[in-house]
């Protein structure tokens, strides 16, 4: 699973491929991290090569109990990595990913 939104880097290169290539859940701190990257294209993903950005992301007590808690929700809801995908096509700042699809 990944989005598609074509971005412009700081070095102005383009990438349309963003991928969560890290989290991890606290679960006494009910906290999640993730660090979702840009890749020029799937492909440049899968070769292993370096991200053109990173974008890190935390959702803390509030988002945590309506979107990670396996103790309110059912086993089929609870997929953090693409909880963690919903919650970041909703995010506007510092990258709108609200115009993203999922790929």
């Amino acid at each position: 699973m990944a989005l598609e939104l074509s971005t412009v880097d700081s070095n102005g290169n383009t990438g349309n491929y963003w991928k969560i290539t890290y989290y991890s859940i606290d679960i006494p701190g009910q906290i999640v991290d993730c660090e979702i990257c840009l890749f020029k294209d799937a492909a440049a993903s899968a070769a292993g090569k370096s991200p053109m950005q990173k974008q890190a992301f935390e959702w803390g007590p509030g988002d945590y109990a309506g979107n990670f808690d396996p103790t309110t929700l059912s086993a089929v809801d609870v997929n953090p990595q693409e909880r963690a995908y919903e919650l970041i096509k909703v995010a506007t700042v510092p990258v709108d990913f609200t115009t993203s699809t999922d790929v």
